[in-house]
């Protein structure tokens, strides 16, 4: 019974990919995942994108060395964005 739901997802997102090459064949289909990548849609996908979890898209180009692989969203897990001031007079301040 829980196999039923997987073919769904991957029958279900293989026609939205083919529509979007149809309407821009210039571009691939990606999607920003975070923690599905062993779910049917992953295999359906041009390049699969990894949220936040960096250390398992070396595993996971392993197991799919032919799909690219892209950090989706990545950069408040491993970095600061700074202080950004809120109002003018913070502006001039040195922060």
């Amino acid at each position: 019974m829980c196999c039923k739901p997987m073919r769904l997802a991957r029958r279900s997102s293989r026609p939205c990919r083919n529509t979007l090459h149809e309407l821009d064949p210039t571009r691939l289909c990606t999607a920003a995942v975070n923690g599905s990548y062993d779910k049917p849609f992953a295999s359906v996908l041009d390049v699969m994108g990894f949220n936040y979890e960096l250390l398992l898209a070396d595993k996971y180009h392993a197991d799919h060395p032919r799909q690219p692989v892209i950090g989706t969203e990545t950069a408040s897990t491993v970095a600061t964005r700074g202080i950004i001031p809120r109002t003018s007079c913070e502006l001039g301040k040195r922060l």
